[in-house]
């Protein structure tokens, strides 16, 4: 609970700038490589592993409230690795923008949530922070 209350302290930051609308969603872990994001058993069944269920539900915890209305959006996602972890920089942005669609953090000009498909900007950077990994996305209407 105390970790819950930390993450709804840090999670956001709102501008406003006219008509543009920007968010910054602080996640306080990594996220998890679409490689790692869904297993497969030998029967053909497909399941999410126990750590993408846990990045959805932190990340849920982080956008919870905020949303930008436009009908396109730059995307800005910052990745801090711990100690020893690894990663492709591409893997992590599909998971990433499939939670801010998924949890109506995109929202078209009639307030209704939008898709993925309206990210016309990605930036990315990955860096490294043994003491505090994260992950920073910071999103704006254009």
């Amino acid at each position: 609970m105390a970790e819950t209350n930390e993450l709804m302290k840090r999670r956001s930051d709102r501008r406003t700038r006219g008509s543009t609308v920007s968010v910054k969603i602080i996640i306080p872990m990594e996220p998890v490589g679409v490689n790692m994001y869904v297993r497969h058993t030998r029967s053909g069944r497909h399941y999410k592993t126990p750590e993408a269920i846990s990045f959805e539900q932190i990340g849920a915890i982080a956008c919870r409230g905020l949303a930008v209305s436009a009908k396109e959006y730059s995307v800005t996602i910052n990745v801090y690795q711990g100690a020893k972890k690894k990663g492709d920089l591409d893997n992590f942005a599909k998971v990433v923008i499939d939670l801010l669609a998924t949890n109506g953090v995109l929202l078209d000009k009639k307030g209704k949530r939008s898709t993925d498909a309206h990210v016309t900007e990605l930036h990315m950077t990955k860096q490294r922070d043994r003491n505090n990994p994260r992950t920073e996305v910071f999103v704006v209407g254009l």
